[in-house]
């Protein structure tokens, strides 16, 4: 089973917004020039299937990118939470 749901961010001080779409992929983009800076294919590195996002939210001083997703377990839904560079793309290390 999965599960779509559509996520919105707002970066604090740049025109950036950071979305989720259907096909579990998220997309930082600048809402002034139309250009699209990163896509990260969420599923596929989580490697989970039943996920979706719950929560995004840019980091105060803009930098980071925080997402909470859920997954669907073997009997049950389980929190999992991610860190990107905001200018990289790139998931943040553990």
């Amino acid at each position: 089973m999965f599960f779509s749901s559509m996520s919105l961010a707002i970066h604090p001080d740049k025109p950036l917004i950071a979305v989720t779409d259907q096909q579990d992929q998220l997309h930082i983009y600048n809402y002034k020039t139309h250009q699209k800076l990163h896509t990260i294919g969420v599923s596929s590195f989580m490697g989970m299937p039943g996920f979706y996002f719950e929560y995004l939210q840019f980091s105060p001083d803009g930098k980071y990118l925080f997402g909470v997703s859920k997954t669907m377990g073997s009997a049950s839904f389980r929190n999992v939470s991610r860190l990107w560079n905001v200018e990289t793309g790139k998931e943040v290390k553990k």
